[in-house]
This record gives C-alpha cells, sequence and structure tokens, in this order.
C-alpha cells in the first residue's frame, strides 16, 4: 500500500507522523515546482505520434510502479491522441525518452519525464522540457519532482520552474 501526503508551506507534518505511526514508512519526498505563465508558448506542428504501448514500455522501464503515478492505459491513450506525449527516438526509430503533459488547473502539469536508462545525460530530458514550455509556456505548469533528484530539478530550475514549498511525503506501508 502507498499514500502520497501533500503539506503545503504552512501546514505541519503531523499528517505524514500519523501514517508513520500506523507503520508506514517514508519512501522519499517530492518537492512541487510552479512555473508562471509566459510569452514563450508558441504554435508549433503537432507532436510526433506515438503508440500508447510503447510509451508506457518507456514509462515501466524508467518509473517504479509503486510510486511512480503510471496513468491506466485508456488515459495514457488519450494523452498520446491529443498531442500532449512529446517523444524522442533514437537514429533506429525506437522510442528513448518522452514527456507527457496533462492538463491541470488553468494551465499545464508535467506529468512524467523519461529517458531510457542507456540514452540518459544526452540532452533528451532538457530539450523535450524546452519544448514543453514553448508549446504550453503561455499558461502556467507545474511539476513534482523527488527532493533528491538533482538532474531533473536542474532541467527544472533551467526551464523557468521553482520550489514553492508544497511538499509530498510517499509513505508505503512495510508489512510485518
Amino acid at each position: 500500500v502507498v499514500t502520497e501526503i501533500v503539506r503545503r508551506p504552512r501546514d505541519t507534518a503531523a499528517a505524514a507522523d500519523l501514517w508513520q505511526a500506523w507503520g508506514f514508512v517514508r519512501e522519499f519526498t517530492r518537492i512541487r515546482m510552479p512555473r508562471p505563465g509566459s510569452e514563450t508558448g508558441e504554435a508549433l506542428p503537432p507532436p510526433e505520434a506515438v503508440e500508447t504501448g510503447e510509451a508506457m514500455d518507456l514509462l515501466r522501464r524508467c518509473f517504479d510502479p509503486r510510486t511512480g503515478c503510471l496513468s491506466a492505459l485508456e488515459e495514457l491513450a488519450a494523452d498520446c491522441a491529443g498531442g500532449r506525449v512529446l517523444t524522442r527516438r533514437d537514429e533506429g526509430g525506437r522510442l528513448i525518452a518522452l514527456l507527457r503533459a496533462a492538463p491541470y488547473r488553468k494551465g499545464w502539469e508535467l506529468r512524467h519525464l523519461a529517458a531510457d536508462p542507456g540514452h540518459r545525460g544526452k540532452g533528451l530530458a532538457g530539450s523535450l522540457t524546452a519544448e514543453f514550455t514553448r508549446r504550453f509556456g503561455e499558461k502556467g505548469s507545474v511539476v513534482w519532482v523527488r527532493e533528491d533528484y538533482a538532474a531533473p530539478r536542474h532541467i527544472y530550475e533551467k526551464n523557468g520552474f521553482c520550489p514553492d514549498g508544497w511538499t509530498a511525503a510517499v509513505l508505503i506501508r512495510k508489512d510485518d
């Protein structure tokens, strides 16, 4: 069993403490990083089409199924069909990186940023994040990122995202 407790800057940690008293263990903490809207939103050609199955395969290779907030196939299919999944492919046409955007309040949420482990460190995540801000930049956007993941945080900060004090404790029930 996994739960996530979101906390505003003015809140105490009492809720997470209570869950821990019930046998849950803090796995990690996410921080929220909003980005204000700007004039950078560009009208770009539609993103390359991506098959739902290949997108899910990459997400499963990159995210823990317990804590990665992976969507149901139907939701991912709607995002793929709706132009909300940005992609990068290798020379052979294999999907090696993707960014999934979802509507969020009056703007956008960057839901998943995934790069195949064998292709990390080559600028794929940075180029996808920059494309995200160009495509969806006219409205505000937000991303939640693990507090201890320095590389993605740096990419987001480079693209105008800044922590706002909101956190989310991800807790997992450890069976005896």
